[in-house]
């Protein structure tokens, strides 16, 4: 696994600046940016996230047994926009 591989992503609750969900989608954007794959950076928020705090037993992948949220889109999510 290379280093850049294994940075971990996800938002800093904490921080008044950080907006639940644009926040984490605006990460992603700019871990690609600066030269991860699309994978890698959707596997930073995830896979390498729960590495880091040592619970990949419990989530950070798909995987049965394992605690999820999951929304999977199709092409078209114009809905978001009347929703929003």
């Amino acid at each position: 696994m290379s280093k850049v591989s294994s940075l971990p992503s996800g938002p800093i609750s904490a921080n008044p600046s950080v907006f639940p969900g644009y926040s984490v989608h605006r990460e992603l954007e700019l871990l690609v940016q600066a030269g991860l794959t699309p994978m890698e950076a959707l596997q930073a928020g995830t896979r390498r996230a729960a590495e880091m705090i040592r619970a990949e037993r419990e989530f950070g992948t798909i995987a049965i047994g394992k605690r999820a949220d999951l929304l999977i889109l199709g092409a078209n999510d114009d809905w978001l926009r009347v929703c929003a």
